[in-house]
């Protein structure tokens, strides 16, 4: 049976600046969207570029937005934001707004005594982006203040499905301490968009300084197959439920990692990424 979900690959491989080679590349290769950030929707904005994706004919399906939602002093500078980019995607026709919160120093984080704002903050952003046509899809991140289990589970439990969707990252998830499988069919009800990403395995280690030490160059991501991620479970639960959402492929590029970046290494990932796929049935156009 021929596999219907939709592939798309975000930009994050890339660097921002390196934008127009990500939708010149990800059009060549078939990929049927593109997912970038906010910021570099500004930038293309400021420089006159903003028909980069029509150029080279592949989609703005989404756009990566992260803002506080843990810290309720934050809200207006966050709400303020988020309509910048709000108003920046209507240009690219532009629905979705994969939503993670900002980089908090997780040492020093309580939950336990943040969640009532996390929940109202994210809730708040869904009704507010529901009002200019956006969907809004939440995004647990590792590092931010949704990364758990726990955290993960009380919060898509807690959240208004009137206004809130589900967009997981299953290499985050994972690398998070969770079967991200697992995640993905307990809020099946709620999931509308994906990062779909592999991981390379085993628990985080951290530098002196507290920073995560990097032991794949790619944030301890890889490409599609050579991680521990069920990814073909994942991928067989999305056909059979039928899943109209997209899959958008992802690998942190090596400059997170302040490794060696070029777009040799940064293309011959994203091959490697379409190659398993098509290994598991999906075609490109």
């Amino acid at each position: 049976m021929a596999r219907t979900v939709k592939i798309g690959h975000t930009s994050i491989t890339w660097q921002n600046a390196d934008i127009e080679d990500a939708a010149m590349y990800l059009s060549k290769l078939g990929y049927a969207g593109i997912e970038t950030f906010g910021s570099v929707l500004q930038t293309l904005d400021a420089e006159g570029r903003s028909d980069v994706f029509g150029r080279y004919a592949i989609p703005l399906v989404s756009t990566y937005c992260s803002v506080e939602i843990a810290d309720a002093s934050k809200w207006d500078a966050s709400a303020a934001q988020l309509d910048i980019y709000a108003g920046l995607m209507g240009k690219h026709n532009c629905k979705i707004v994969v939503l993670g919160g900002s980089q908090i120093d997780r040492r020093a984080y309580n939950f336990a005594e943040s969640k009532a704002t996390v929940i109202r903050s994210i809730n708040e952003i869904g009704k507010r982006l529901a009002d200019k046509g956006i969907l809004c899809c939440f995004h647990p991140h590792t590092g931010t203040p949704v990364q758990t289990e726990e955290e993960i589970r009380t919060v898509m439990d807690a959240v208004d499905g009137k206004y809130v969707a589900f967009a997981p990252d299953v290499g985050q998830i994972q690398k998070g301490g969770t079967d991200a499988l697992a995640i993905v069919k307990d809020y099946y009800p709620l999931l509308k968009h994906m990062h779909f990403k592999d991981y390379i395995g085993g628990a985080l280690e951290f530098d002196g300084e507290g920073k995560e030490i990097d032991k794949s160059g790619y944030l301890g991501y890889t490409a599609l197959g050579e991680g521990v991620v069920d990814l073909k479970g994942i991928l067989d639960l999305l056909e059979e439920r039928g899943f109209a959402g997209y899959c958008m492929v992802e690998l942190d590029g090596r400059h997170y990692g302040k490794t060696d970046y070029s777009l040799d290494d940064v293309h011959d990932s994203v091959m490697k990424n379409k190659l398993y796929l098509e290994k598991m049935g999906y075609a490109f156009k």
